[in-house]
């Protein structure tokens, strides 16, 4: 796992401060799970001007990571706090999609073992890997509640951040301390129908 800083530590508690203000304020759309644990922006770069910088540092990472430029991209940034019930960002262990998915994060606060750090399986993108679990989980891409499962956890400082397969096994570790902000570039590279429906699937949120 390569780490990359993107922003300083004084950059991101601009952007902090920025997201709690407009997530506050009621005048944007947001997302949020069922224990109100995480709370999500979507298309930030537009909702949250300040937010556009950053969308460019990570579309910049991506091209540079995976050698393309994406067809449809756009960022999220969330806030995850404790909460009975919660379930870490992302809602458990799953991969985002069976092929052809990748992303680029970075953390807007530090991330420890208590604060909810994503953690991955190494080698589960694998070809191999994929065809016993699309057996094992009847074709969901989400991992059955309850396998005791050992990940990895990707601990950071404020700023930092990293590109991924996302077709790896992932999650973000339910958090038990603290406020987890965090960005993620959505980007997908699509034949012409599964882009309009990928588009028509974000376009709400």
């Amino acid at each position: 796992m390569n780490k990359k800083q993107f922003l300083s530590a004084i950059e991101c508690a601009g952007l902090r401060e920025q997201f709690d203000v407009h997530v506050g304020s009621g005048n944007i759309k947001i997302w949020t799970d069922t224990s109100e644990s995480d709370v999500r922006v979507f298309h930030a770069e537009k909702k949250i001007p300040v937010f556009q910088k950053l969308y460019e540092s990570l579309k910049a990472e991506y091209v540079e990571s995976f050698g393309s430029e994406p067809d449809y991209s756009f960022l999220l940034v969330n806030r995850v706090v404790p909460k009975q019930g919660g379930l870490g960002s992302g809602g458990g262990w799953h991969r985002d999609s069976w092929f052809n998915q990748c992303k680029v994060f970075a953390f807007l606060s530090d991330v420890g073992e208590s604060n909810g750090p994503l953690e991955y399986i190494p080698g589960s993108n694998s070809l191999l890997r994929k065809g016993c679990d699309i057996l094992k989980y009847r074709r969901s891409l989400r991992v059955a509640a309850g396998a005791n499962i050992e990940g990895v956890p990707v601990l950071l400082k404020a700023g930092q951040g990293f590109s991924m397969d996302t077709t790896v096994i992932h999650r973000g570790r339910p958090i038990l301390e603290g406020v987890r902000y965090a960005a993620t570039l959505y980007a997908f590279n699509l034949d012409s129908r599964r882009l309009v429906k990928c588009k028509q699937k974000f376009a709400d949120l």
